[in-house]
Order: structure tokens, then C-alpha cells, then sequence
């Protein structure tokens, strides 16, 4: 993904420049609510993005907020000028496709809990770092699967004497950067943390 332009376009101030006066769709009371991923829908909160974004820019590391993929039904239309500067890759997926992917953008501090996806993705990061922590689907047993595609297993501070099964799982642990271009294969089990305020998206193959 370097030779996206969001490579080299995408900063604070492009981005009130290009999309400021939209509405957008941000989570925002995620660090008083322990189950916040699964209570998104309750989390929920439009602002114009140009508010967004300065609260990003001003903050220090935090996960109370973030504008996720369960943001998407809303800014996909709102920041569809956005996706031009990231092109699909072409050797993977297909250009007619009508599903842009995702878009992501918070602080660091940011939290995705332990899940798997449905589909087959790639995360595309643009600005910023994101720690990821990848169990195979092959492992789900020993995952401690609750509700749908979560964990119970909080990623930040693995607990192997709450979760013993853990143990005989193979976690790999990766960091990626303005660049970088992970895989997540359909049913790989993953937790995502910002180690710098972060913008990535995430494609469906």
C-alpha cells in the first residue's frame, strides 16, 4: 500500500480539508463499558468529522473513543472521497466490487478485543502503528468463544490462570506501520491495540 496516495496525503488537516463538514458516526464511552464491542450499538454518536478529528489530534492515549468498521453503514457515504486515495489491490480483489471495506481512525490506546472475522481481510495501515496479537482458527477451542465471534480473553493482559487453555494456543504477535499490509484469513482469532494514533483500513477478499 505505499504507493496508495493516502500514503502521502492523509494527515489531520487533509482530512478537515477534504471531508471536515461531514457527519460522521464515532463510538464514543467505550472505557465504562467492559463489554464495549458487543454494546456498540449503544456507544454510538454523530459529529461532523472535523470535531472528530480534532479530538483526535488533541487527545492523549485513550480507548473511551474510535470510529470503526460497526461505524461503516453511516461513513462509508459520508467519507467516500476518502477511499479514493486508496485504490483496491488489484491482485487480490475485485476492482466492480461494490464493498470498499473500512474505515478506521482513533487515538492510540485504542482496543479491539480478541474475534474472529467471516471473511477473509486485509488491514491496510496508513498512518500510525497498530500492535496485533493473531491465534489460528484452528485453536478456537481453547479461545473461550462467548457470544458470536468474541472472546472472553482480554488481549492486553492475557490471564492464563483464568484461561488455562490459552496455553495451547500459538499466538503470534506482530507490529504494523504506514505501509504495512497484514492478512487476516477467515477465522483467525485477532486483537488490535494503537500504539500511535492510527488511520488504517481494513479490506474484504
Amino acid at each position: 500500500s505505499d504507493s496508495w496516495p493516502a500514503r502521502t496525503q492523509w494527515n489531520f488537516d487533509y482530512f478537515r480539508a477534504r471531508c471536515g463538514d461531514c457527519e460522521v458516526e464515532v463510538q464514543f464511552g467505550r472505557n465504562s463499558d467492559p463489554n464495549y464491542e458487543i454494546n456498540q450499538p449503544n456507544l454510538k454518536r454523530s459529529m461532523p468529522f472535523r470535531e472528530y478529528v480534532d479530538l483526535v489530534e488533541g487527545s492523549g492515549a485513550t480507548n473511551d473513543f474510535y470510529m470503526t468498521a460497526n461505524n461503516t453503514s453511516q461513513n462509508r457515504v459520508s467519507l467516500a472521497a476518502l477511499w479514493e486515495d486508496v485504490p483496491t489491490i488489484r491482485e487480490y480483489l475485485d476492482p466492480a466490487s461494490p464493498d470498499t471495506g473500512f474505515f478506521w481512525f482513533g487515538p492510540a490506546g485504542t482496543k479491539t478485543p480478541f474475534h474472529h472475522d467471516l471473511t477473509n481481510n486485509f488491514m491496510a495501515q496508513v498512518i500510525g502503528r497498530k500492535r496485533v496479537k493473531l491465534i489460528p482458527m484452528s485453536d478456537t477451542p481453547h479461545m473461550y468463544n462467548n457470544l458470536h465471534c468474541y472472546s472472553q480473553v482480554d488481549g492486553s493482559a492475557i490471564d492464563v490462570t483464568r484461561f488455562p487453555a490459552l496455553q495451547q494456543t500459538n499466538l503470534t504477535e506482530c507490529t504494523i506501520g504506514p505501509g504495512d499490509l497484514l492478512f487476516l484469513p477467515i477465522g483467525w482469532w485477532h486483537y488490535v491495540e494503537g500504539q500511535i494514533g492510527r488511520a488504517s483500513c481494513r479490506e474484504r477478499v
